[in-house]
């Protein structure tokens, strides 16, 4: 083929804004896309499209959303979360591990990236949906996870892929795998792919990587993490697999983060083992910390309210991997059954009036669920008024594991069960990257002419993750991933 200007490999959130970044600068732009047509946009279709970033509060979310009259404003309160608390927070969640730099990059311009999106993007916003608590009609927005794409995940991705296909010096190419980058005289010069069998050579100027992490490989899973992950289920896309991360790390890319360690959520045990286009994030069950958790063995086994689920939830499909078949159970009962989020509807609950009658219905040791409730029942410290928009200090005394917040008898019927297990969504190890997007080589330096942005990026997460910040991330840098790369092809 002739030669490109930037070659784009992936084709969601951080792949297109990297593209569209690029076009920009009057570049012409190839984005390679591994999945057919119909299958394409990488984990961001599957995503609930929330993007977590910093803001002064009201007056710059009211730059975002459009189409509110004043008295809908009226009823939403927005508490400005500015770039130091939300630093201070990956920090707090990551238990310091998140790389500072690359950090306060991202969080730094993530305001400017989503008004970017939405002013020169056509990505339109709306407020955030999965997180959010309404109290006596105010809606009540705490933190920096405020808004989410209108159409969630797949009105990202379609957004997205609109205005590539209405700008006329970007290519999208589907049916295309990377299998490795052509280096030579030190750098990059372009991609060896895979089309329909046939291995062609893709000369570049510059390229960049943002074809997303090795989830949905069970022998990389495997390799990388443990032979118990084997068991996850796969939340996104079945097409990230690994094969650009390897040729990077080939290529003389350095590894960054921690490549045994991912995002990984409660989700229905009845899901497929991949994610569909159908159901797409629909299969998460987010509300868990308004009931208790139990495993096979009829015990809980983590403090169901340690804090908000946007700031916990990506590390409990780690913690559910690890019981008896890697399966566990949300109870709840009638008092906070109006409290679950919508997804819930996906998949019909199990329902009994008495807790016996669970007995046949779900595989546990009902002699110790009973037990384990009367004793959750027994030790709620009832002086406190149970409030779902805060962490209300509603706790339970002398049992182990607590529950630090939320705490409410499961006494009153109908007593509602769903079956969860571990959704694995995406890898926090990756290649390493400066805050230029630049890949960074075995010896500490950038490597010519190769850039990357989003899941195949390590340094970001550790052991947890703040909700919404996945999107974020992969915007920002793709938005500089593709900037750079542009400027460096109009050079050489």
């Amino acid at each position: 083929m002739d030669q490109v200007d930037v070659l784009v490999v992936g084709a969601g959130n951080a792949a297109l804004t990297a593209a569209l970044s690029a076009a920009e600068s009057n570049v012409n732009v190839l984005v390679l896309e591994k999945a057919p047509k119909e299958e394409r946009g990488g984990n961001t279709a599957f995503t609930g499209g929330v993007f977590r970033h910093a803001h002064n509060g009201k007056p710059d979310i009211m730059k975002l959303v459009d189409s509110l009259s004043q008295k809908e404003w009226e009823e939403i309160e927005i508490s400005p979360f500015p770039p130091e608390e939300l630093y201070k927070e990956v920090m707090r969640i990551t238990q310091g591990k998140a790389d500072p730099v690359l950090s306060r990059t991202w969080i730094n311009e993530s305001y400017n990236t989503v008004l970017w999106m939405k002013e020169k993007l056509g990505i339109k916003f709306v407020f955030n949906d999965v997180f959010t608590l309404t109290d006596l009609g105010v809606k009540k927005f705490r933190g920096p996870a405020v808004l989410m794409a209108e159409g969630k995940g797949i009105g990202l991705s379609t957004g997205l892929f609109r205005k590539c296909e209405n700008t006329s010096n970007i290519t999208i190419q589907y049916r295309t795998q990377v299998k490795r980058l052509l280096v030579e005289a030190g750098k990059v010069q372009g991609v060896v792919a895979s089309v329909n069998g046939a291995s062609i050579e893709i000369r570049a100027k510059s390229v960049v990587l943002a074809s997303g992490g090795f989830e949905s490989s069970q022998e990389l899973r495997m390799k990388f993490m443990g032979d118990h992950w084997s068991k996850a289920k796969v939340r996104g896309t079945k097409y990230n697999t690994g094969e650009t991360l390897l040729a990077a790390i080939e290529a003389g890319a350095s590894t960054f983060g921690d490549l045994s360690d991912c995002h990984a959520t409660p989700i229905d045990a009845r899901s497929p083992d991949y994610g569909t286009l159908e159901l797409t994030d629909k299969t998460a069950r987010y509300s868990w910390m308004f009931g208790i958790l139990v495993n096979k063995e009829g015990k809980r086994f983590v403090d169901e309210g340690e804090d908000f689920g946007d700031l916990v939830y990506a590390k409990l499909g780690k913690i559910i991997l690890t019981q008896r078949d890697a399966t566990a159970y949300q109870i709840f009962d009638k008092k906070t059954l109006h409290l679950l989020e919508k997804r819930y509807s996906t998949f019909p609950p199990i329902t009994a009036q008495f807790l016996d009658e669970l007995s046949g219905k779900i595989d546990i040791d009902i002699d110790q669920l009973k037990k384990t409730v009367e004793e959750f029942n027994r030790n709620i410290d009832t002086t406190k008024k149970f409030d779902p928009t805060i962490k209300d200090g509603r706790a339970t005394r002398n049992i182990n594991p607590p529950k630090s917040n939320w705490a409410q008898s499961i006494d009153e019927a109908p007593f509602v069960v769903y079956p969860v297990t571990c959704g694995i969504t995406f890898t926090f190890g990756g290649i390493k990257v400066n805050e230029k997007a630049q890949v960074i080589s075995k010896n500490d330096s950038p490597i010519q002419g190769l850039y990357a942005a989003g899941e195949i990026t390590g340094g970001f997460f550790y052991h947890n993750y703040p909700g919404g910040a996945g999107l974020m991330r992969g915007a920002v840098f793709g938005k500089i991933a593709g900037a750079e790369a542009a400027s460096f092809a109009k050079l050489h």
